[in-house]
């Protein structure tokens, strides 16, 4: 043990010694900062009984070094990978961190590839987190926005939304983003929420409109499921489903817009 801790001390003061010297030729003022990734092993062994402090120092240490690149050379560029690898460490210091979590899934996104290093943090932090709904809320966030992967959004948008002290604008987006996915159960699921709280009756026969419009193509989808498992494909227009007798005929869209057959998502979508 002892010979453990005399070399990891030993790796961690050349590790310093090379990056000074790396940072040398920088001005003191807008040089690039000192960062060092310490084993879980060290971090351990030197926060003691500390850990919640080692991890405050390690969160202000990235934090530091992403919002100083605002005034720093262009040269100097955000380390991704060391960033994260603090950040990770933050959150096995404290499973609990709920500023880290955020930080990590949306304040050190810098490239798009970033995410790919967000989101096993942020899955780390809704196991540690379970009542948390900003933790799934951002998770759901990465894969929309930065992955273009609407199904999986809409699923943590929806388990966001269910978590207690959620906001009532994620229903809204959970609506849109099931729908975009084609999880219309889940969209007319979070439209009906939407109608039971509307105040306002005009807002209510709004709802009301949307949510027979979500029924409908919900319906049109499982026939077209049905047509799929009979027949081994897809239709490649709504006019087959019913030209071959799995639905009487294709319902009118109580909001004037209509329904059509995505054959790439394989999906009854509604017109824009």
């Amino acid at each position: 043990m002892k010979k453990f801790i005399l070399l990891s001390i030993c790796c961690y003061a050349l590790a310093i010694f090379f990056n000074v010297m790396a940072n040398a030729s920088y001005p003191k003022e807008i040089r690039d900062d000192l960062r060092l990734l310490p084993t879980r092993e060290m971090v351990g062994l030197l926060s003691l009984d500390h850990r919640g402090a080692a991890a405050d120092y390690l969160f202000t240490q990235v934090s530091i070094h992403s919002g100083s690149l605002m005034w720093k050379p262009l040269d100097i560029k955000f380390d991704s990978a060391w960033a994260y690898g603090m950040m990770d460490l933050v959150t096995d210091l404290d499973p609990k961190y709920r500023e880290a979590y955020l930080m990590s899934g949306m304040g050190l996104i810098h490239n798009f590839s970033d995410v790919n290093l967000a989101l096993p943090i942020l899955k780390k932090g809704m196991e540690a987190n379970p009542d948390s709904w900003e933790i799934p809320y951002w998770y759901g966030y990465d894969h929309y926005f930065y992955l273009d992967d609407a199904e999986k959004a809409a699923i943590y948008f929806s388990e966001a939304a269910r978590k207690p002290g959620a906001p009532k604008t994620n229903w809204g987006i959970l609506v849109n983003v099931a729908r975009e996915a084609g999880h219309y159960e889940k969209a007319y699921w979070a439209l009906q929420v939407m109608y039971d709280s509307a105040k306002s009756e005009k807002i209510k026969q709004i709802y009301a409109k949307k949510l027979v419009q979500l029924q409908n193509v919900f319906v049109i989808q499982k026939a077209a499921d049905a047509y799929q498992q009979e027949k081994g494909f897809y239709p490649t227009a709504l006019a087959e489903i019913v030209k071959k007798g799995y639905m009487e005929e294709i319902p009118e869209d109580p909001m004037g817009k209509g329904y059509y057959w995505d054959g790439e998502k394989k999906k009854a979508m509604i017109n824009e």
